[in-house]
């Protein structure tokens, strides 16, 4: 937004344009260039891995809404309330 700011750009276009060039650059660099080299690179897992990675666990409960929730909104808290200094 500094750009805009200082080249007086129309925050409106930028933001189209700046969806236009990004989504699809995202979708090819995330899932279409995983795919391709992902047939590209073989690597065989080393014994001991593959056995950590079969052992099955007890599956442990997932944390509640509210613990969450909490999480997340806290790490907002010292941006909405100022930063000292």
């Amino acid at each position: 937004m500094a750009a805009v700011g200082i080249y007086g750009a129309n925050v409106g276009r930028t933001i189209f344009l700046a969806l236009l060039v990004g989504l699809p650059s995202a979708i090819i660099a995330g899932p279409l260039y995983g795919k391709w080299i992902g047939k590209r690179i073989v690597k065989t897992v080393p014994p001991d891995i593959h056995e950590q990675l079969i052992q099955k666990t007890e599956e442990r409960p997932l944390p509640g809404f509210a613990n969450t929730m909490i999480t997340i909104l806290l790490a907002g808290v010292p941006d909405a309330v100022g930063h000292p200094g």
